[in-house]
């Protein structure tokens, strides 16, 4: 088996790492894959899609995750993802992009471990930083253009919802930015300005040539 690239972006919501996730997937061809722990979820939750299957692992931390902006248990997601990632390896994948995963420091641990059995393998731990008042404002801006057009806010976006996850954020997420940064494995991007500016500074750590 080849040695896989795990690339984790990890930030604060709307901090961009869906969108510059699509970015790199497209420049690194297609033996890379974005896997988003928040897709595998609402699959999961709502019984449908390629991650339907996992609905009865994580139905009982729907509430908690849908209503407080909490995580899944680490054991359950990781559990999860273990199997994701094993299937896409199996489908030829060497690079696997992840967005906002890990977010805990335990979910990091077991996920080092996993990395680790691996032979050759390499993990890239990215955090796109921006402020709680870009990230509140950028959710903002959202739901002014979904009413304007006359659709649904993303609920990802609803005010309660950003408060609880910049909460949810500081609380579990920011501990495990602070042990990978001291442990000098964090790369730290400021993802205040445009996402062409963004990409151009992501593009200075990965390429084809580099991962």
């Amino acid at each position: 088996m080849e040695p896989i690239n795990f690339i984790f972006i990890n930030g604060k919501g709307s901090c961009g790492k869906d969108t510059q996730a699509d970015i790199l997937l497209q420049n690194l061809g297609h033996k890379a894959v974005k896997l988003s722990t928040g897709d595998i979820y609402r699959d999961a939750r709502d019984g449908t899609g390629e991650y339907g299957k996992y609905h009865d692992l994580i139905k009982p931390f729907i509430a908690e995750v849908d209503k407080m902006g909490g995580y899944v248990c680490d054991e359950v997601i990781f559990n999860i993802v273990k199997v994701v990632v094993s299937d896409k390896i199996s489908e030829g994948k060497e690079t696997i992009i992840f967005t906002g995963f890990p977010r805990t420091i335990g979910q990091l641990e077991l996920m080092d471990q996993l990395v680790s059995s691996l032979e050759g393998s390499k993990n890239y731990h990215l955090h796109f930083d921006i402020s709680d008042e870009t990230s509140r404002s950028r959710a903002r801006n959202r739901r002014l253009i979904a009413k304007q057009n006359g659709l649904p806010t993303r609920p990802d976006d609803g005010e309660e919802v950003v408060e609880k996850r910049l909460n949810k954020f500081r609380e579990a997420t920011l501990p495990m930015l602070d042990k990978l940064n001291q442990e000098g494995r964090l790369i730290s991007i400021n993802a205040e300005g445009t996402i062409k500016d963004i990409e151009k500074e992501t593009s200075l750590h990965f390429s084809k040539e580099r991962v």
